[in-house]
């Protein structure tokens, strides 16, 4: 079976997995980042990062729609051989 993408990672547009996805996509891997945070994928998708993480708009910029993609369709996980699941994390002084 060939799959369309190296890596669908669930809840990627988060703090972990947005990381997680470029590091995937700046080596070479084609990586879709899923996420039910419209906002934040459309963020992701227009080329800005939601949250500020040191060279990920570097990282981003040259990804971004060559072996990056974010979306909200769930029928993305499919076309994935490999599927990260991360899970929500607490971000501020209260975590």
């Amino acid at each position: 079976m060939r799959f369309e993408r190296d890596v669908v990672i669930v809840g990627g547009c988060g703090h972990v997995g947005l990381p997680l996805g470029l590091a995937f996509a700046d080596r070479g891997l084609k990586v879709a980042l899923f996420d039910l945070n419209d906002e934040a994928v459309a963020q992701v998708g227009s080329g800005a990062m939601p949250f500020s993480e040191a060279g990920a708009d570097e990282v981003l910029r040259r990804v971004m729609g060559t072996r990056l993609i974010a979306t909200t369709d769930p029928g993305v996980v499919a076309t994935a051989e490999n599927v990260v699941v991360v899970i929500g994390t607490p971000v501020g002084v209260d975590a």
